[in-house]
């Protein structure tokens, strides 16, 4: 007996909702804020003046009002692109099938969100409130300076003088400034034999200087002035940048509608024309809270 269509369009529904990417996970979650697809959000103005035992010369005190800017804007949508769905045939074979085919689109559409909210979260450029540094070490086989124990230590101190929480910070490293790092921390070549050598205790995350460590495929590019370019630029005279945050605090994450459409059997097709759509955005709360170590 075949699978029915709505058994495995339930498939397709269940594994989008499921995915879970780890680096969106770190996001303040404001789904219940969507309504319609749209989120109204208000990004927060300054921070108020403190005095230190006032006096009754400094009466009455001037008020000062807070300015919010209002964040309105309509979720971004993705979709795939329609793919044939064959025939599964016997049922005790076809959901695992099913699920295996599936979860291949669903994945990938799902890690092509991520990867671009990723890529657009990480910081404009190299201001006082996000510190955006260069790496130091020595040059390696690509012509950039390696990743250093050193760089990660400058990044926590730029994160520890903006007063910066140094509760959830986490930095994402390229899997070459990864592999560089292991080679100039201990805590890091220690992690690296323990996890050659098969230990079960082995760290899920190894803590440098305050930053869990993550590795990472992609990452913003920078050009020469540490100014990040547009999504999608080409690598030609850029540099690829390591991104440093703190969680529930730096961006936001929400997911809207999610969707799965189906044209049954055309005639010209051995099976059902599939696609899957999500509504899902990402941003900055605001150009704080974050800063990137770029290799140059």
């Amino acid at each position: 007996m075949p699978l029915e269509r709505e058994e495995y369009l339930d498939i397709m529904l269940e594994q989008l909702h499921e995915y879970n990417d780890e680096f969106l996970m770190h996001g303040r979650d404001v789904s219940a804020f969507v309504n319609n697809n749209f989120l109204h959000l208000a990004e927060i103005g300054a921070d108020p003046n403190v005095i230190r035992n006032i006096t009754t010369a400094q009466l009455p005190l001037a008020p000062t009002f807070r300015t919010d800017t209002l964040l309105s804007f309509q979720l971004d949508n993705w979709t795939t692109e329609p793919f044939v769905a064959p025939a599964f045939e016997e049922k005790i074979l076809a959901y695992p099938k099913a699920q295996s085919f599936f979860k291949q689109h669903t994945g990938k559409l799902m890690r092509t969100v991520a990867d671009y909210c990723y890529y657009s979260i990480a910081p404009n450029a190299n201001t006082t409130d996000t510190p955006v540094l260069e790496t130091s070490g020595a040059v390696n086989a690509a012509g950039n300076k390696g990743l250093t124990d050193t760089d990660v230590k400058s990044l926590a101190e730029k994160f520890d003088d903006l007063n910066i929480s140094a509760e959830g910070r986490h930095l994402w490293l390229t899997p070459n400034m990864y592999y560089e790092l292991i080679g100039t921390n201990e805590a890091m070549q220690f992690a690296a034999m323990m996890k050659s050598s098969g230990a079960s205790n082995t760290p899920e995350y190894v803590d440098v200087w305050g930053f869990k460590i993550h590795r990472r495929t992609g990452g913003a590019l920078y050009d020469a002035a540490l100014t990040k370019q547009a999504h999608g630029s080409a690598n030609a005279n850029l540099y690829r940048g390591a991104f440093a945050y703190v969680e529930n605090e730096t961006f936001f994450a929400a997911k809207g509608t999610v969707e799965v459409g189906v044209e049954p059997r055309p005639v010209s097709y051995e099976g059902d024309l599939v696609n899957a759509k999500v509504r899902y955005s990402a941003q900055a709360l605001r150009q704080k809270i974050m800063g990137a170590i770029v290799q140059k």
